[in-house]
């Protein structure tokens, strides 16, 4: 027995339990870059006024003038979901929570084992009672998707239980909107008229793979019962920190960039002793007003080394939107890898750069004007004035 926990809007509860944001004011998410503003997420309210995940925040508070906009925390949102995965931990030792981001309903599975019949119920109380302080669904079921359409087709604080053998009667008549589909998958289906589990069981197999392909093929037995995806038990990862408080408040740039410097000289310092290196680098700063921002990037490159981590964290702060002074800086690296040797070469040979420096020209000749690159020539004569010495040409 497989249980699914659906907490919906989590992002939007995850804000109001830390911000004094009263219940009747609908509340807008937004995710910062250096040009704009887009919504992250949106409570109910917000969503049925038209507000959607992605859209610009212009666009939002014209659609929904009276919400509250604040930015994303998606690390504390993450956090927060790992701490009720914790909670949950008693119940089952196989626990897995949904992937980030969260813009909708989050979700939380639990492999029960071999759960008797008249358990299931009460062990849906005992995991709606770990969970009081946010709205949930339960739905139980013997597969992992299963319990997850059940717990999207229950109410908030009610519990679903498809009994085994039961399944494809439960599905025939649902919605195949309960599952999160492909968009294209998604149109397809709705344009053939197949809108339901009972609709697309119907048909036979091959027909359905022949038009959908191997997902059509999945989703068709699905509809049939068929759910052998297994609960993934979570790891749970613990990233390198670095904290400075600044108890006076700090609101210039360069003292900020100072702090950020001295951040990335610690964060280096435990990824060379742990011989670690990064994949996520993310910064978290608390205002003096109470707001809290954070920002988060994936370099193309492992990073390891303080110039490489202090150029991430200032990239971050640019794309915070600080209204007042900064009394709390939390700079973190995820994603840790051990770090890899790298064999050099002993004698470095010259073309094999040069062509890559030919191949970088070409692809900036098409971002600017032909005429904007140039390549450096010197002289072999020898004179007295400088500019003389060597020759600028045209690539």
């Amino acid at each position: 027995m497989i249980a699914c926990v659906r907490l919906p809007h989590f992002a939007s509860a995850v804000a109001r339990q830390q911000l004094p944001i009263p219940d009747w004011q609908p509340l807008i998410l937004a995710r910062y870059t250096r040009r704009s503003g887009k919504v992250y997420a949106a409570c109910d309210e917000a969503q049925r006024q038209g507000v959607q995940s992605g859209m610009t925040l212009s666009r939002a508070r014209a659609l929904c003038p009276s919400a509250q906009v604040e930015p994303a925390a998606e690390s504390r949102i993450q956090h927060t979901l790992h701490d009720l995965l914790t909670r949950l931990l008693p119940l089952s030792s196989k626990a897995e929570p949904s992937p980030p981001p969260y813009p909708a309903d989050a979700a939380l599975w639990l492999d029960l084992g071999q759960l008797p019949a008249a358990e299931t119920h009460q062990m849906g109380q005992r995991i709606l009672q770990a969970l009081p302080d946010y709205p949930a669904a339960v739905g139980l079921a013997a597969g992992k998707q299963i319990a997850q359409i059940a717990a999207q087709a229950t109410a908030v604080g009610a519990i679903q239980v498809v009994p085994a053998g039961e399944t494809s009667a439960f599905l025939a008549a649902l919605s195949l909107k309960h599952l999160p589909l492909h968009p294209d998958l998604q149109r397809r289906l709705t344009l053939l008229g197949l809108s339901t589990f009972g609709h697309l069981a119907a048909l036979p197999g091959s027909a359905v793979q022949l038009q959908f392909g191997q997902a059509g093929l999945q989703l068709h037995h699905l509809a049939h019962g068929h759910d052998p995806a297994p609960v993934i038990p979570y790891r749970f990862e613990q990233p390198i920190c670095a904290v400075q408080i600044l108890e006076d408040g700090v609101a210039d740039r360069h003292l900020l960039e100072a702090v950020l410097c001295e951040l990335a000289d610690q964060l280096a310092a435990q990824l060379s002793a742990t011989a670690q290196t990064c994949q996520q680098v993310c910064l978290g700063l608390d205002l003096a007003d109470g707001r809290y921002l954070e920002a988060e990037t994936t370099p193309r490159q492992p990073l390891a080394q303080v110039a490489a981590l202090h150029r991430s964290l200032c990239r971050l702060l640019d794309q915070c939107p600080i209204t007042s002074a900064v009394v709390r800086i939390v700079a973190a690296v995820r994603r840790l890898a051990a770090a890899l040797p790298r064999q050099l070469a002993l004698f470095a040979e010259l073309i094999p750069g040069s062509q890559r420096i030919e191949q970088l020209a070409a692809r900036l000749s098409l971002r600017h004007h032909p005429d904007s690159l140039l390549t450096v020539t010197l002289n072999e004569a020898t004179t007295s004035l400088p500019e003389h010495t060597f020759r600028l040409e045209v690539i």
